[in-house]
């Protein structure tokens, strides 16, 4: 239900599933609402009255622009209802949607070939492609061609800031018994291949990571579930340098961060803009978006992310330069607050979308 600091004056959540009619109940909002349209590409034959159905929403809640939730089927529903309703269409995407499900070798529809050819028309349908970085605008370009690209629009992700201060929690470090001048480097998101935590693994299993001058070794703390977890405390069960805490909340990661010398980033997204709001001391995989915010040796540091021996490099030099990580710490965050704060991504989104909605739909 998106909807940040109420820039609409309602939101209809246009859905497939009838369980999620269930979410009507828990809103409480009068500007909200939940409608199924049934539309599921399993069921192909329900795809052209789902049209219909999400082209009445629009009539009955007076709809003035609908947002694909994906750039592949639900895109394609919204542009369909759009151009009967007179209205404009848009889409969410995060990044190049096909690394994923080719590392894991499983498509959203079963097949590679139909998946793609889903998401090829979604993206030369919609009116307004909303994409977070130039790598993804890249991505986009590679499939639908530079020349019909002008409908893509980079408005960077801006999630909620990592305050300096949170909720009383039990100390971190006395929680899981480390040792208060050992720096700590936080690992936070999945545990799996595609994230590269093998890679870390790796590295750690040959040897703790220095700290700096009479300090004990940084402790890296990973917080997360995936399929690498149960892997990761078969293998450093017997080690104090290294903690596995499972999956936490919210509370708990902004703790983490708080807590940081250095926050390690394989392979994320919003980790790495929740770390630059505190200004933490970055080491980033050199992957997809990443050397848009990190610039390696001004606003963090870069790694080759398939090499055990460059991770281990990078964040020693990180925890053993502490003057120089603080510098490039402040400077990401100044990055941050000029173009990834939400005060300067709201902007520029709420003046993209009012742009969009038609004051008078067109009648159909």
């Amino acid at each position: 239900m998106f909807n940040p600091e109420d820039m609409f004056d309602g939101i209809v959540f246009l859905t497939p599933y009838k369980d999620d009619l269930e979410l009507a109940q828990t809103l409480g909002d009068e500007g909200a609402a939940v409608v199924c349209h049934g539309g599921r590409i399993r069921r192909p034959w329900t795809l052209p009255l789902a049209v219909f159905r999400i082209a009445l929403a629009v009539r009955r809640y007076d709809i003035r622009l609908l947002r694909g939730s994906n750039v592949f089927l639900g895109s394609l529903l919204a542009v369909a209802a759009a151009r009967l309703s007179g209205i404009k269409a848009v889409g969410w995407m995060g990044g190049d949607n096909r690394i994923a499900q080719g590392a894991i070798g499983k498509w959203y529809y079963r097949s590679r070939r139909l998946t793609n050819t889903v998401e090829w028309l979604a993206l030369r349908s919609l009116d307004r492609v909303i994409v977070p970085n130039a790598f993804t605008r890249r991505y986009v370009a590679n499939i639908v061609g530079e020349r019909r690209c002008d409908h893509v629009v980079v408005v960077p992700w801006s999630p909620k800031p990592v305050t300096e201060s949170g909720p009383a929690l039990p100390s971190l470090r006395e929680r899981y018994g480390i040792p208060k001048d050992a720096p700590i480097i936080a690992v936070i998101g999945f545990l799996n291949r595609y994230k590269y935590t093998d890679v870390l693994f790796s590295m750690l299993e040959s040897g703790p990571i220095a700290g700096s001058g009479t300090e004990p070794p940084a402790t890296l703390v990973f917080c997360g579930d995936g399929e690498l977890s149960s892997e990761g405390h078969r293998l450093f069960q017997d080690r104090p340098d290294v903690i596995m805490t499972g999956f936490q909340n919210r509370d708990f990661v902004g703790e983490l961060l708080r807590e940081s010398a250095v926050v390690c980033v394989p392979m994320s997204g919003m980790v790495l803009l929740e770390a630059a709001s505190l200004g933490k001391p970055v080491v980033a995989g050199d992957v997809e978006w990443h050397s848009e915010i990190i610039r390696h040796g001004e606003t963090g540091l870069l790694s080759d992310p398939t090499d055990p021996e460059k991770w281990r490099a990078a964040l020693s030099e990180m925890i053993q330069s502490t003057d120089q990580a603080e510098c490039m710490g402040a400077a990401l965050k100044c990055l941050y607050q000029t173009n990834y704060s939400f005060p300067s991504t709201s902007k520029r989104l709420r003046a993209l979308l009012d742009s969009l909605r038609k004051k008078d739909r067109e009648e159909f």
